[in-house]
């Protein structure tokens, strides 16, 4: 056998390549490259006719060849090609004469900033040298990417080549160059751009080398730490050199990320190192919303909240102060000093977003965030009690209904664990949804549906599955019996009240509802084709079906989808099995928050009609106990509508009590832009005599924060110390350290904690205890007392995941070792999880799991551990006893468009969250050129161009034909009520008809980054034609998705497209 130097070589399966752009984000940070005409460029194909498209993605990157035209030009040996094959550029060589570039058959060699600069890709050949793989490969979400050896038929990257060698493809205009970047297609070739591959021209298979990756040859230290650039909080790794942090690469040991690391993250220290940074405490210097400031000390900021916030708890109550804690972690410290002072009114973003999607899983089983097990790793133990990685999916079937998570995902997992199932084990992907999304181009299957009616649909197919069940055969036992017999409540129940409302005539059609017949006018999608998918639901096992926020939850009617959804699963039997719909919070770590031994339970008295009343603090809840009693989350988007009229107690033992809300402290979120109407917020803030205080803490100024008496300056993610307990189906949690200083006059939560706990205490308010305070003596403190019960999770489920201790025993330490307990009593005594731990460990603690978790595993019984409803069972009751009798109501969402309506406004606007971008990123210049389905980058004649994405109005070719509008025109939409917005159209074939889409978080920004807040006036936020009336009576979610407009003019885009 003959050993040489390593031939390196790549692949990219492009079956698995989603379209995420981390490979070409990471290249640009990693390599220092500022144009989007540098590095990588990911490329999107899109072809075909609405509903019959293809959308494919395909990385451009430089192919190294073997017989290299850029080398043979070369006139000054600037491009060689080193020992293992890579062409490198040596720009002290390099004349400028561009003759590569004209040479280049896959134009990978690019002049960068102004023409002046050749850039070419080296494979990151200074992190080959540190034994690392190129940053491309290491972030992949898809884990698309393949780099290895190719003369070494043992490496990793020669077994796929060989594994696929009929699916192989390569450049077609550098095939006679024998490109090294191969290509994987399945069921043929859909690019124009590339030709069959034939490995036997390549003189590089015979010979054998080994080539190791992840044995890092750097002294350079790493420290381990959480991104927080969205709410997946994935694991990280930063590179720190004299106080700053230079790089930032994903953390393998996680089972979240994996090691891979999304555009937004890979772009974070844009974010940390922001130009646009709240740098001190600022007091307002003029209106309300004028955004004059003057800068002021910390002292005399934390001074005047006190002053503030004591006299009118003194005057109102501690009620009249509301806490909004916004769409990010860390929160703890602000939840323990405004528990600690007496309100109840504290919120996170939850009380905004996605209280519908969690409520049929809530009240079905005690569990608010069941996700498909598409999580792979898996730790789980095998038949031997040992412990093991699973990477073996079981899925055969998954459904997403208004669901876009290869592009919207907070659960970075879903970007390679759909298309390896799809793969390696044939599972059957759907997507519905009235846009062509990454997703639905990554789908088996795609139903455009008409916006709202996602209930109507899920309706359809449960109706089919119960009249169509025959447990006799086969082809049609859809119902699975035993599961229901054994371990579910109220079925029957719920079963006859759904065949009760089957059997009334909708006399808007005059058909029978939830018949397929039914479902066709209503959904847009056929009968034969509802009949199809029911089949489908019901024959296939196992299957799970997942729900979008934006596409299916945000409608009047969102809890019934959520409500349908989980039946569906539950009924054919995919609760909690390998494959099906698995229990999220039952193995999410839990947490000993102090916030949550403050406050609530104290009893206090108030005087309601003359008489003195007592009762809990948490009876003084404006929207639980007022309008919302079933919103366990809280009801935020109607806060403006309590400023202006007051809160009113509806129920308990201060029913008839109205008091004012005086103080409206905001901590990271944004609610003037993403919490209800715009304009009602902004109302509500503006109003005299209303509120008589408002703060504002982040990092940036956001639109909520133009309208703050006071601003403080909370520290970036990199700057503080926290805890993740990330949004994943495995029990993982990983600690957020400190990399770097806090920068300028920044401080962290727990800071800010403290300072104003000492504030409020030197006010006067007694609630406010020093010496409590005082025992949190650091973060690390703080975070040690929320571990010490982490995970508190049960043994329980099969596999167990504990099989040395007894069954339904609770599991609180470290994973290898942790401390027992059995009925409370301690029986074995372990190790408990700390934050020292953690650091020593690689900053993550990841514990096993099992399934079947609501059975015990000797006799099948019910465990009593899971679902944590009353009865140990799950239950079809749905919670809708308090207003109804029934175990299943019927709400249909699009009755709320009357016909009269629907004719003269005759668009429904939706929007899409997409992954690389929203409110947090805009700061990030390496994010803002970056397209999706409603991010684009446009010219005068609306073609795809260069500079800065915009938020587009993406809608139908034929209706915009139909309305004399062109890509690039900047149209504008007006809501029943007469408002309006402006916006650029962008015409695809990608949408129904009747359908306009845009972005969410990036339109009409009025405080943002610079280019955003230019281009507000021709882009879209949707929040200002949302009707703050179309709020959920039972969840107090607000409709954000239930907008109709119409187009009443077009104007011809004078500004050249930016």
């Amino acid at each position: 056998m003959k050993f040489c130097v390593i031939k390196y070589g790549m692949a990219v399966d492009l079956d698995r390549c989603t379209g995420c752009y981390s490979c070409q984000v990471g290249c640009l940070k990693e390599n220092s490259l500022t144009a989007h005409t540098e590095g990588i460029q990911l490329f999107t194909q899109e072809t075909g006719t609405f509903p019959y498209l293809k959308r494919i993605f395909i990385p451009r990157i430089c192919s190294s060849c073997e017989r290299p035209e850029c080398i043979r030009v070369c006139t000054q040996d600037a491009l060689t090609m080193t020992d293992e094959g890579i062409v490198r550029h040596d720009p002290e060589k390099c004349i400028g004469c561009n003759l590569c570039v004209s040479a280049c058959p896959t134009g990978s060699i690019r002049t960068g900033n102004g023409g002046e600069k050749l850039n070419k890709c080296d494979w990151c050949h200074e992190r080959l040298l540190e034994g690392k793989k190129p940053v491309c490969v290491e972030n992949c979400m898809g884990k698309a990417m393949y780099f290895g050896a190719l003369n070494d038929k043992n490496s990793e990257l020669s077994k796929i080549l060989i594994e696929n060698k009929d699916n192989l493809y390569v450049r077609r205009e550098a095939a006679s160059s024998l490109p090294k970047v191969f290509y994987i297609q399945r069921g043929g070739n859909s690019f124009d751009v590339l030709k069959n591959a034939d490995l036997s021209e390549y003189d590089l298979f015979d010979s054998h080398t080994e080539a190791a990756f992840g044995l890092e040859n750097n002294k350079n230290e790493y420290i381990n730490s959480v991104d927080m650039m969205c709410p997946a909080e994935c694991s990280i790794k930063l590179l720190v050199k004299d106080g700053k942090a230079l790089k930032i690469c994903g953390n393998p040991r996680s089972l979240n990320n994996h090691g891979s690391l999304c555009s937004k993250g890979a772009a974070a220290l844009e974010f940390v190192y922001s130009a646009d940074r709240i740098r001190t405490p600022l007091i307002r210097d003029g209106e309300r919303g004028s955004g004059k400031w003057k800068e002021i000390s910390w002292d005399l900021a934390v001074k005047k909240i006190a002053a503030s916030l004591t006299d009118i708890k003194k005057r109102y109550g501690a009620e009249a102060v509301v806490l909004d804690c916004g769409d990010l972690t860390d929160h703890e410290p602000y939840m323990i000093l405004f528990h600690a002072f007496g309100t109840p009114n504290t919120y996170t973003h939850s009380a905004i977003c996605d209280t519908n999607r969690r409520w049929g899983p809530k009240n079905f089983m005690d569990d608010e965030r069941p996700l498909p097990d598409i999580q792979r790793p898996l730790l789980i133990r095998d038949k031997e009690g040992g412990l093991r990685l699973r990477h073996r999916h079981d899925i055969k079937l998954l459904i997403n209904v208004g669901a876009n998570p290869l592009v919207a995902t907070r659960f970075s997992y879903m970007s390679r664990g759909i298309p390896e199932a799809k793969i390696t084990n044939d599972m059957y992907y759907i997507v519905i949804d009235p846009n062509f999304t990454n997703s639905a181009a990554k789908a088996d299957l795609w139903l455009s549906v008409i916006p709202g009616t996602d209930a109507e649909l899920l309706a359809c197919m449960l109706y089919y599955i119960i009249v169509n069940d025959d447990p006799d055969n086969s082809d049609r036992a859809y119902i699975d019996h035993d599961f229901l017999g054994k371990y579910t409540e109220d079925w029957e129940r719920f079963r006859e009240d759904f065949l009760v409302q089957s059997r009334l005539t909708d006399e808007s059609n005059g058909k029978k509802y939830f018949s397929s017949g039914w479902g066709e006018h209503k959904t847009g999608i056929s009968a034969a084709e509802i009949e199809r998918l029911s089949h489908l639901m019901g024959i296939t096992k196992p299957a799970a079906i997942e729900i979008g926020m934006h596409g299916a939850a945000h409608h009047t009617d969102g809890d019934i989808t959520s409500v349908l959804a989980t039946v569906l699963c539950a009924v054919t039997g995919n609760i909690d099995v390998p494959g099906g719909l698995v229990f999220a919070g039952t193995v999410k770590p839990k947490l000993d928050f102090p916030s949550a031994k403050l406050g609530n339970d104290s009893v206090i008295s108030r005087v309601v009609g003359g008489e003195l009343r007592s009762g809990r603090i948490s009876e003084l809840h404006k929207d639980i106990y007022g309008d919302y009693p079933d919103a366990w989350k809280g009801a935020l988007s109607i806060t403006p509508y309590h400023i202006k009229n007051g809160a009113e107690i509806k129920r308990g033992p201060f029913k008839g009590l109205t008091y004012p809300i005086k103080a409206f402290i905001n901590r990271t979120g944004n609610p003037v832009y993403t919490g209800g109407n715009t304009g009602e917020w902004i109302s509500a803030f503006t109003a005299e005599d209303k509120l008589d205080l408002i703060v504002h803490i982040d990092t940036h100024l956001n639109e909520t924060g133009k309208y703050a008496d006071i601003i403080l300056p909370e520290c970036s993610f990199l700057e503080k110390m926290g805890l993740s307990d990330q949004y994943t189906i495995n029990p993982e949690i990983s600690l957020r350290d400190r990399v770097i200083k806090p920068m300028y006059a920044s401080e962290t939560p727990f800071g800010i904690m403290k300072k104003l706990a000492k504030a409020l205490a030197e006010a006067g308010d007694r609630e406010i205890d020093p010496k409590y305070f005082g025992r949190f003596t650091s973060e690390e403190v703080l975070l040690d007392e929320e571990l010490k019960i982490c995970p508190s999770m049960l043994n329980i489920g099969s596999p167990l995941p504990y099989p040395q201790y007894p069954e339904g025993a609770r599991i609180e330490g470290t994973p290898d070792d942790p401390n027992v307990y059995l009925n409370d009593k301690l029986i074995h005594k372990g190790k408990t999880v700390t934050v020292r731990w953690l650091r020593e460990n690689g900053g993550i603690a990841a514990w096993p799991v099992g399934y079947y978790r609501y059975r015990r595993g000797d006799d099948g019984s019910i465990s009593k551990c899971y679902p944590g409803t009353v009865s140990g069972r799950f239950s079809f009751g749905f919670g809708y006893g308090k207003s109804s009798n029934k175990a299943f109501v019927w709400k249909e969402n699009n009755n709320c468009f009357r016909a009269d309506t629907r004719k003269k406004y005759p668009f429904f606007l939706i929007t899409g969250r997409t992954h690389q971008t929203g409110t947090m990123t805009q700061y990030c210049r390496t994010l803002s050129g970056l397209e999706t389905d409603t991010d684009r980058i446009l010219t005068k004649d609306g073609t795809p161009g260069t500079g800065y994405t915009v938020p587009v109005l993406l809608m139908n070719t034929y209706d915009g034909k139909r309305h004399g509008i062109s890509s690039g025109n900047i149209i504008t939409l007006e809501s029943p009520d007469k408002k309006t917005v402006c916006g650029k159209a962008f015409l695809s074939e990608s949408i129904r008809k009747g359908v306009i889409k845009t972005s969410f978080g990036q339109g009409g920004r009025t405080a943002s980054s610079e280019q955003y807040v230019k281009m507000a006036k021709s882009t879209v936020n949707v929040n200002e034609l949302y009707d703050p009336s179309k709020v959920n009576k039972t969840t107090g979610m607000p409709a954000f998705g239930d907008i109709v407009v119409r187009i009443i003019k077009k104007e011809e885009d004078k500004e050249n497209g930016s």
